[in-house]
């Protein structure tokens, strides 16, 4: 069942910009932004007060000044998409060349566990709530995509909903709704958790 979409804002100034921004939730405004030097930011979460940030092959742990800590091969080695930082110093990597969703152990950089979704679909964001991976699903062929419920213990699809447009990119949950955005059309979307 298709679900509303609710445009927040839309910016072209930022198109080319490589800053990771602190919106508000309710009227989209700035509250901070980080300089990352990265295009094409894949992925981006918190882990306290620095940010995780994937690129490329590149997963780069960056402080709010825009210092970068640390660089590392992004998990799978191709381009990792979403990020979700879960607590621990573990975080969910959604790399879309082997279509698995990766934990890692920030202390290491090795993974603990792997969970597949949906072969031939292109995963771009993802959260964790309710012991369930929600994953982004980008169709880029005409559009929009699905966001899959993805049981953590059975590793199981257990839900799914159709997003007729626009495309899903980066994406988290906050107040019973999901938000992402989408690279295409620079917005920020919403739809209600089911």
């Amino acid at each position: 069942m298709a679900q509303a979409v609710e445009v927040l804002q839309e910016d072209t100034a930022a198109y080319t910009d490589t800053h990771a921004y602190l919106l508000s939730y309710s009227d989209g405004s700035v509250i901070h932004k980080v300089q990352t030097t990265m295009e094409d930011v894949g992925g981006i979460t918190v882990e306290g007060d620095t940010l995780w940030v994937t690129a490329g092959y590149e997963l780069s742990n960056i402080n709010l000044s825009g210092n970068i800590l640390a660089r590392y091969l992004a998990p799978g080695g191709a381009g990792a998409h979403g990020l979700e930082y879960v607590g621990n110093r573990q975080m969910w990597v959604s790399d879309p060349r082997t279509h698995f969703n990766h934990l890692i152990d920030l202390n290491t950089m090795t993974g603990i566990r792997s969970i597949p979704y949906q072969k031939k679909q292109k995963g771009h964001g993802l959260f964790v709530h309710d012991n369930s991976i929600w994953q982004g699903i980008t169709r880029k062929d005409f559009g929009g995509g699905e966001v899959h419920r993805i049981d953590i213990d059975t590793e199981e699809k257990i839900d799914h909903i159709n997003v007729p447009d626009p495309e899903i990119h980066g994406m988290t949950y906050h107040d019973d709704q999901i938000w992402f955005c989408c690279t295409r059309t620079h917005k920020m979307c919403t739809i209600p958790l089911p």
